[in-house]
């Protein structure tokens, strides 16, 4: 696998811009959702799961760029790292997986 760890980094930065107004907005959302579930519409119902998505995505950016650390860069400020990949079992319909 060759990951950017550059355009990694910069992904990063951006989403942390917003990610005390995002973790404030869901908190307000969540708790509105509570008082009132008859009140929430399907553009809030929508915009609550496109938040949660970014947060879990910026945690698993996060977890990848302290992973990555540990492995040299190349000059393009990629990091190269081997991946073995097998199947699981037979309910996952021939998918391969990362060991």
């Amino acid at each position: 696998e060759k990951i950017d760890v550059r355009r990694l980094t910069s992904l990063l930065e951006d989403l942390e811009t917003d990610t005390i107004a995002r973790k404030e907005f869901m908190e307000n959302m969540t708790r509105r959702r509570k008082a009132n579930p008859d009140k929430e519409t399907r553009v809030e119902a929508a915009l609550f799961k496109k938040l949660q998505r970014c947060h879990e995505l910026e945690k698993v950016m996060r977890e990848l760029h302290s992973m990555l650390k540990e492995y040299p860069t190349t000059k393009d400020h990629c990091v190269i790292r081997e991946v073995g990949y097998a199947h699981k079992d037979l309910s996952h319909r021939g998918r391969l997986f990362a060991q």
